[in-house]
């Protein structure tokens, strides 16, 4: 049977250069595996079809990828940061400074229809929002200048959160630091920011936005309240800053939201993590696309939808709305699964 490879679109020029830095930059580290430890991925580059173990060497072409434009977002919401699909809704906030509220968002035409007020919490700088079967968490950890000392996690039961209707919740708070932060003198070339997080198992996973290096650390903090000190998981060369997460433990699968600034234009861009055990989130396949054809480029909330069905959503610009956007991640992570995936941006879709 033949493989099925996903199409590439055509790159345009200005964009060359940077990716072909990026894939320089990301291939340098790669290594040659043998015959039973290697790349088990038939669409990667250095496919090894003896491997009989994924080891997370997998190198992958250049690819480029026009999400579907789904629909605007209200003024209300201009500052979308995280995304979160539950109970047929999506739910979004402001990020610094906004008001302490999360807004549910019709799927089908992006109005407001809710909103719920965290009452006993500010929002100095919400990033992201996760969730696992009974609890959602809001993550006021937006560091821009590394100077911040009051680092949390709210956790809200999502029984909390009513049919209709507005609402106020009351949330319980898990503070945190870094261990490896030691100076919170104001900078922007530290590595100390974030604004992508997930929820699995016992513990919240928290990806950096390294101002300093590029890349991103990987950490992880109970889901209990109390005051903890982040523990350290790994990292790996995100070749641009990471603004997004969310986990499909369905198909054990993480996609990362992203961007390149580029002179004064933001590069949008997906990494994708799959085939990885259990939560060993980094020692998979990482695959990385291009998002091009965007016209709100700073894309900052992801959330699955059903299946590998995504929604990503991007703040206002200067002379563009807060827009919402969708893909399907199986033609790159389940090629038998994404023969028939033919969302390349043409139809504005209808959520499900």
């Amino acid at each position: 049977m033949p493989v099925h490879t996903p199409s590439v679109l055509p790159i345009c020029p200005t964009l060359l250069p940077v990716l072909l830095a990026v894939a320089i930059l990301l291939t340098a580290s790669s290594s040659t595996a043998g015959p039973l430890a290697g790349c088990s991925d038939p669409l990667a580059a250095n496919y090894e079809p003896a491997a009989e173990r994924n080891d997370g060497s997998c190198v992958y072409p250049i690819t480029t990828h026009a999400p579907s434009f789904v629909f605007e977002l209200p003024d209300e919401v201009h500052e979308t940061s995280g995304l979160l699909f539950f109970d047929t809704r999506l739910w979004t906030f402001n990020d610094s400074s906004g008001e302490p509220v999360l807004y549910a968002i019709d799927r089908t035409n992006g109005t407001v229809t809710q909103r719920v007020r965290l009452n006993n919490v500010r929002n100095h700088d919400w990033e992201d929002i996760a969730s696992d079967d009974t609890y959602l968490y809001v993550g006021d950890f937006g560091n821009n200048d590394g100077t911040r000392t009051n680092l949390a996690v709210y956790k809200v039961p999502l029984a909390a959160l009513p049919k209709k209707g507005d609402a106020e919740v009351e949330a319980e708070i898990i503070r945190f630091r870094y261990p490896d932060q030691v100076s919170f003198a104001p900078s922007r070339t530290h590595n100390f920011d974030c604004e992508a997080m997930i929820a699995a198992g016992n513990f919240l996973y928290l990806f950096s936005k390294n101002r300093g290096d590029g890349r991103t650390n990987l950490y992880r903090i109970p889901k209990k309240p109390g005051n903890w000190i982040a523990e350290q998981q790994g990292h790996f060369n995100s070749a641009g800053l990471v603004t997004g997460a969310d986990y499909n433990t369905t198909h054990n699968e993480v996609i990362l939201t992203g961007y390149m600034r580029v002179r004064k234009e933001y590069l949008p861009f997906l990494w994708l993590l799959f085939d990885f055990e259990g939560h060993d989130f980094l020692k998979g396949n990482k695959r990385r696309i291009e998002l091009i054809d965007t016209k709100a480029s700073q894309i900052e909330g992801v959330t699955y939808i059903t299946g590998r069905d995504v929604v990503l959503s991007a703040e206002a610009g200067t002379s563009v709305k807060a827009m919402a956007y969708r893909l399907n991640t199986a033609i790159w992570t389940d090629p038998e699964g994404g023969k028939g995936n033919k969302m390349k941006g043409a139809t504005p879709p209808v959520l499900p």
